[in-house]
């Protein structure tokens, strides 16, 4: 038997020899690789974490996320930092053109494309941008395009055309060099940048061009988005030219999806694999199980298992009148308390839609003139409410101070009426005037014997409801509001007996002859 140990390259290594048979043991980085060998030949190898060994604690470096591309891509800063910017455009939209000169026509376009730009092997040291030089990183465009183009002649529909694309293709950057450019920006200065179309390395998934139904060579104009370089204040610029779009025509989008910066690259973290990795110190849990006990006390997991959390059964179910109250409700984990919550809820909540039935809407009309209201909300039904309360309240008012002006008045109508009665009974009886009670026909705005049975003189009797019930008003209200005549009683003088004058004569005459 032979035993070696030594230590070689930061590992230590243990290494035994049977005859033919060799073990070596090595441990490197708190890990553990045993190795058997026969003859020089590995025949068994495994890996395990070494318990005794405790890596050293290394500071990690805050690596903050890039940043996601939203809606509107990623915002340019507007500095002299030199940048990669790449690149991606959508479109889509319906333009109708009419021509109302000889040829008559109607022109129909509509499209709808994406070009998306996926970058990928990004050095670790990225090149400033040079003309000729290749993209220093790999882009993939994957091309979507959507068109279709419609010519109508009214006046000739054989002349009709119909274009169709779909396009379905991805395109590699492998090759493409990047070009040097001069353009004028929206305040006419001029300015200078690099840029790479994705073109080369072309992979056609879908290629479909037709007219009329049959295949031809049909052309639309694609979106290249790509790749641009140079200052990030030029290319901001640059961005804001390209943002005017075609004009509105199919809706053009130019934005930027993501910004790669020229030199030394940020790091990004690590993915660290799972297996055969060293044991936890034990120490390094207690905060985890700290962490751990406060989401059980915020979480009340203990009171869950134990069933000390219950809702009370009227708020869930309706209690029948002479049956027992309905059980409580037991709560063990949070979907079943959600499920009571949302019972209790409907059990005292407000169903929608609230419809309301009113029996009689018009009491001035006979019969029953039966409405039916529905509020899609119970907001709604409120609403309704307070606005009639409130129409209520101005009403009311109003009507108050009209009913204490009606009353002053009926009151002093009623006492003139009295005075008025007495003076004339007076008066008659003062002349000795014979008169005779007489029906007088008065016509009034009301039926005042609306709901009673027998007229003038005659003994009323009530329809048969209690006197002064709701359901009694309502019934009589109908008749009571029509036009009626009543007959008043009212003294008359007989015509065959002498009026004041006839008598005054007769006297004068009896005075004279008795001369």
């Amino acid at each position: 038997m032979e035993v070696q140990l030594g230590s070689e390259g930061g590992k230590s290594v243990t290494q035994a020899g049977f005859g033919l048979l060799e073990v070596k043991v090595e441990s490197r980085n708190c890990v553990v690789t045993e190795t058997k060998t026969i003859a020089g030949q590995i025949v068994a190898s495994r890996s395990y974490p070494d318990p005794g060994c405790k890596l050293p604690e290394q500071e990690k470096p805050f690596l903050p996320p890039a940043p996601e591309p939203g809606p509107n891509g990623v915002e340019i800063p507007d500095t002299d930092e030199q940048i990669y910017a790449v690149i991606t455009q959508t479109r889509g939209g319906t333009i109708v053109e009419t021509v109302n000169y000889w040829p008559f026509h109607t022109t129909t376009i509509t499209d709808t494309s994406e070009a998306t730009m996926n970058v990928s092997n990004i050095p670790d040291e990225v090149p400033p941008p040079r003309t000729n030089r290749p993209v220093p990183f790999f882009v993939n465009k994957i091309l979507k395009i959507d068109h279709v183009y419609r010519v109508n002649y009214p006046n000739n529909p054989s002349a009709n055309i119909t274009d169709l694309i779909d396009i379905r293709s991805s395109f590699d950057s492998t090759n493409d060099l990047m070009e040097f450019g001069v353009w004028r920006d929206l305040e006419g200065n001029y300015n200078s940048s690099w840029g790479a179309h994705v073109s080369s390395n072309l992979v056609i998934e879908k290629h479909t061009t037709t007219r009329n139904g049959q295949p031809a060579g049909v052309y639309t104009d694609g979106l290249w988005g790509g790749v641009w370089a140079g200052k990030a204040s030029t290319l901001r610029k640059l961005l804001a030219l390209e943002q005017r779009g075609d004009g509105g025509r199919f809706n053009l989008k130019t934005i930027v999806s993501q910004i790669i910066p020229v030199g030394k690259q940020k790091p990004v973290a690590q993915f660290l694999p799972t297996g055969n990795t060293p044991p936890m110190n034990n120490n390094c849990c207690e905060e985890i199980l700290d962490l751990l006990d406060e989401f059980k006390e915020v979480l009340a997991l203990k009171e869950f298992k134990t069933k000390k959390i219950s809702i009370p059964g009227e708020m869930i179910a309706i209690q029948t009148e002479g049956m027992p109250a309905p059980p409580d409700e037991i709560i063990s984990n949070y979907p079943q308390m959600l499920s009571a919550i949302l019972l209790a809820v409907n059990r005292y909540g407000i169903d929608a839609p609230i419809t309301a039935i009113v029996e009689d809407s018009d009491l001035t009309k006979a019969g029953k003139q039966e409405n039916e209201f529905t509020y899609t909300s119970p907001g709604t039904a409120i609403k309704a409410i307070l606005e009639l309360l409130l129409e209520m309240k101005a009403e009311n008012g109003a009507r108050l101070e009209i009913q204490v002006r009606l009353a002053s008045a009926i009151t002093r109508t009623l006492k003139i009426a009295a005075g008025v009665s007495e003076s004339v009974s007076t008066i008659i009886k003062m002349l000795g005037i014979p008169v005779r009670p007489k029906q007088k026909s008065l016509p009034l705005e009301f039926n005042l014997f609306a709901g009673k049975k027998g007229k003038g003189f005659a003994k009323a009797e009530t329809s048969g409801r209690s006197a002064g019930s709701e359901t009694q008003l309502e019934s009589i209200l109908p008749n009571f509001l029509k036009d009626s005549q009543y007959e008043l009683p009212a003294p008359t003088f007989n015509p065959d007996d002498d009026d004041i004058r006839e008598l005054l004569v007769k006297i004068l005459v009896a005075v004279q002859s008795g001369k």
